[in-house]
Protein backbone atom coordinates (compact mmCIF):
# COMPACT_ATOMS: atom_id res chain seq x y z
CA UNK A 1 0.00 0.00 0.00
CA UNK A 2 1.44 3.26 -1.06
CA UNK A 3 0.11 7.09 0.65
CA UNK A 4 0.20 8.99 -2.49
CA UNK A 5 0.16 13.06 -3.21
CA UNK A 6 0.51 14.17 -6.17
CA UNK A 7 4.46 15.07 -5.39
CA UNK A 8 4.67 11.89 -4.10
CA UNK A 9 3.49 10.27 -7.22
CA UNK A 10 6.98 9.91 -9.02
CA UNK A 11 8.42 7.63 -6.24
CA UNK A 12 5.51 5.44 -5.61
CA UNK A 13 5.59 4.88 -9.38
CA UNK A 14 9.81 4.08 -8.80
CA UNK A 15 8.50 1.49 -5.92
CA UNK A 16 5.62 -0.21 -8.24
CA UNK A 17 8.97 -0.81 -10.72
CA UNK A 18 10.65 -2.79 -8.37
CA UNK A 19 11.28 -6.51 -8.86
CA UNK A 20 8.74 -8.68 -7.10
CA UNK A 21 6.08 -6.09 -7.13
CA UNK A 22 4.18 -7.92 -9.38
CA UNK A 23 3.45 -10.53 -7.21
CA UNK A 24 1.79 -8.43 -4.80
CA UNK A 25 -1.34 -6.96 -4.52
CA UNK A 26 -0.72 -3.36 -4.64
CA UNK A 27 -2.66 0.34 -4.12
CA UNK A 28 -2.77 3.39 -4.00
CA UNK A 29 -4.28 5.46 -1.02
CA UNK A 30 -4.21 8.88 0.42
CA UNK A 31 -4.98 12.51 -1.20
CA UNK A 32 -4.03 11.91 -4.80
CA UNK A 33 -5.97 8.38 -4.92
CA UNK A 34 -8.49 10.08 -3.90
CA UNK A 35 -8.40 12.72 -6.21
CA UNK A 36 -7.71 11.08 -9.14
CA UNK A 37 -9.09 7.07 -9.07
CA UNK A 38 -8.99 7.19 -12.53
CA UNK A 39 -5.30 6.86 -12.50
CA UNK A 40 -5.82 2.92 -11.93
CA UNK A 41 -6.56 2.92 -15.79
CA UNK A 42 -3.14 4.31 -16.45
CA UNK A 43 -0.93 2.25 -14.05
CA UNK A 44 -1.13 -1.75 -15.04
CA UNK A 45 1.22 -2.58 -11.91
CA UNK A 46 -1.81 -1.47 -9.34
CA UNK A 47 -4.14 -2.78 -8.36
CA UNK A 48 -6.50 -0.82 -6.69
CA UNK A 49 -6.93 2.71 -5.40
CA UNK A 50 -8.92 3.70 -1.87
CA UNK A 51 -11.39 6.67 -2.56
CA UNK A 52 -11.23 8.60 0.64
CA UNK A 53 -10.55 7.64 4.07
CA UNK A 54 -9.02 3.96 4.09
CA UNK A 55 -9.36 2.80 7.95
CA UNK A 56 -12.09 0.38 6.96
CA UNK A 57 -11.63 0.05 2.87
CA UNK A 58 -7.82 -1.39 3.91
CA UNK A 59 -8.85 -3.74 6.76
CA UNK A 60 -11.93 -5.37 4.59
CA UNK A 61 -9.24 -5.84 1.63
CA UNK A 62 -6.77 -7.10 3.81
CA UNK A 63 -9.29 -9.60 5.33
CA UNK A 64 -10.25 -10.22 1.51
CA UNK A 65 -7.21 -11.05 0.57
CA UNK A 66 -5.82 -13.42 3.79
CA UNK A 67 -9.39 -15.58 2.76
CA UNK A 68 -8.55 -15.28 -1.20
CA UNK A 69 -11.47 -13.58 -1.55
CA UNK A 70 -12.14 -11.60 -4.74
CA UNK A 71 -12.26 -7.59 -2.93
CA UNK A 72 -13.81 -5.93 -5.91
CA UNK A 73 -17.25 -4.79 -3.71
CA UNK A 74 -14.97 -3.41 -0.69
CA UNK A 75 -16.64 0.07 -0.62
CA UNK A 76 -14.13 2.73 -0.96
CA UNK A 77 -11.65 0.75 -3.28
CA UNK A 78 -11.41 0.61 -7.14
CA UNK A 79 -10.18 -2.56 -7.77
CA UNK A 80 -8.63 -3.84 -10.71
CA UNK A 81 -10.47 -7.37 -11.83
CA UNK A 82 -8.50 -8.51 -15.78
CA UNK A 83 -9.22 -5.29 -17.56
CA UNK A 84 -12.28 -4.35 -15.93
CA UNK A 85 -12.04 -1.37 -12.85
CA UNK A 86 -14.71 -2.23 -10.22
CA UNK A 87 -15.84 1.55 -8.84
CA UNK A 88 -17.01 1.33 -5.54
CA UNK A 89 -18.53 4.26 -3.81
CA UNK A 90 -16.32 5.80 -1.05
CA UNK A 91 -18.69 4.55 2.54
CA UNK A 92 -19.37 7.63 5.00
CA UNK A 93 -16.73 9.21 6.57
CA UNK A 94 -16.45 8.03 10.27
CA UNK A 95 -18.13 10.07 12.52
CA UNK A 96 -16.91 9.00 15.62
CA UNK A 97 -13.32 9.32 15.67
CA UNK A 98 -13.34 7.09 18.98
CA UNK A 99 -14.24 3.90 17.36
CA UNK A 100 -11.01 4.34 14.92
CA UNK A 101 -7.65 2.58 16.83
CA UNK A 102 -4.57 5.09 17.99
CA UNK A 103 -1.65 5.38 15.63
CA UNK A 104 0.50 2.48 15.99
CA UNK A 105 4.32 3.76 17.04
CA UNK A 106 5.61 0.76 17.91
CA UNK A 107 7.32 0.63 14.16
CA UNK A 108 8.89 3.85 15.11
CA UNK A 109 9.89 2.79 18.70
CA UNK A 110 11.62 0.15 18.26
CA UNK A 111 13.34 1.54 14.97
CA UNK A 112 17.28 2.23 15.47
CA UNK A 113 17.72 5.41 17.10
CA UNK A 114 19.31 7.28 13.85
CA UNK A 115 16.12 6.28 12.02
CA UNK A 116 13.57 7.77 13.97
CA UNK A 117 14.78 11.08 14.24
CA UNK A 118 13.26 14.61 13.03
CA UNK A 119 10.17 14.21 11.32
CA UNK A 120 9.32 10.75 12.16
CA UNK A 121 9.90 11.22 15.75
CA UNK A 122 8.00 14.23 15.91
CA UNK A 123 5.07 13.01 14.34
CA UNK A 124 4.31 9.08 15.59
CA UNK A 125 5.87 9.11 19.14
CA UNK A 126 4.84 12.66 20.41
CA UNK A 127 2.38 14.05 18.81
CA UNK A 128 -1.52 13.35 18.50
CA UNK A 129 -3.98 13.99 16.15
CA UNK A 130 -7.03 14.95 17.87
CA UNK A 131 -9.43 16.14 14.31
CA UNK A 132 -9.73 14.71 10.88
CA UNK A 133 -10.53 17.14 8.43
CA UNK A 134 -9.96 20.96 7.64
CA UNK A 135 -12.76 23.95 8.31
CA UNK A 136 -11.33 26.01 5.68
CA UNK A 137 -11.27 26.10 2.32
CA UNK A 138 -7.80 27.60 1.30
CA UNK A 139 -7.77 28.13 -2.74
CA UNK A 140 -4.05 26.11 -2.31
CA UNK A 141 -5.37 23.27 -0.52
CA UNK A 142 -6.68 20.15 -1.59
CA UNK A 143 -9.06 19.56 1.55
CA UNK A 144 -12.12 21.20 0.19
CA UNK A 145 -12.09 18.47 -2.82
CA UNK A 146 -10.96 15.74 -0.75
CA UNK A 147 -14.24 16.80 1.53
CA UNK A 148 -16.61 15.61 -0.88
CA UNK A 149 -15.16 12.28 -1.94
CA UNK A 150 -17.65 10.65 1.10
CA UNK A 151 -20.88 11.99 2.43
CA UNK A 152 -20.73 12.89 5.87
CA UNK A 153 -18.48 15.55 7.78
CA UNK A 154 -15.53 16.51 6.70
CA UNK A 155 -13.90 17.92 10.21
CA UNK A 156 -14.37 15.95 13.07
CA UNK A 157 -12.90 15.72 16.98
CA UNK A 158 -11.66 13.32 19.29
CA UNK A 159 -13.28 13.26 22.85
CA UNK A 160 -11.26 14.90 24.80
CA UNK A 161 -11.30 11.77 27.35
CA UNK A 162 -9.89 9.58 24.26
CA UNK A 163 -7.00 12.05 23.63
CA UNK A 164 -6.24 12.31 27.67
CA UNK A 165 -6.47 8.64 27.42
CA UNK A 166 -4.08 8.44 24.42
CA UNK A 167 -1.38 10.95 25.61
CA UNK A 168 -1.41 8.99 29.29
CA UNK A 169 -0.71 5.48 27.63
CA UNK A 170 1.83 7.36 24.73
CA UNK A 171 3.89 8.93 27.97
CA UNK A 172 3.53 4.85 30.22
CA UNK A 173 5.41 3.36 27.02
CA UNK A 174 7.18 5.78 25.69
CA UNK A 175 7.98 7.84 28.40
Amino acid sequence: GFYTTEDQLRFARKLLAEPGVDECFTVFGGPFATLNPEYLEEEPRLDAVCVGEGERPMVDLLDRLAQGSDPGDVPGLWVRRGSEIIRNNAPPFPDNLVDLPWVDRELFASAPEISHVGITQISHLNSFRISRGCPFCCSFCSNERLGQAQEGGFTRFRSIDSVMREIESVVARYQ
